[in-house]
């Protein structure tokens, strides 16, 4: 299912994070993308990042982990991968 906008995203993660122990994402760059390729990925990818409210769909001991390397503020916001 991809989600078509912010209501059925948020719906999606209410019914598959909310049992997670643990919420993992993938590095968006990490596989030699073509620099010119890169904002069209960005671009794509961004409605999927994990943030702080789509953690707190998830049990409140989930931890977070990503493939490194990390991009700090892309597949996850500063503050989900500092455990803030």
């Amino acid at each position: 299912m991809i989600p078509k906008n912010k209501f059925d995203l948020e719906n999606l993660f209410n019914k598959i994070i909310k049992d997670s122990d643990v919420i993992y994402t993938d590095s968006w760059m990490s596989y030699h993308i073509p620099e010119d390729k890169k904002e069209e990925r960005k671009k794509t990818l961004w409605p999927y990042r994990v943030t702080k409210e789509i953690m707190s769909y998830a049990k409140s001991n989930c931890i977070f982990m990503n493939c490194l390397p990390a991009d700090r503020n892309l597949e996850q916001e500063a503050d989900v991968i500092d455990g803030a």
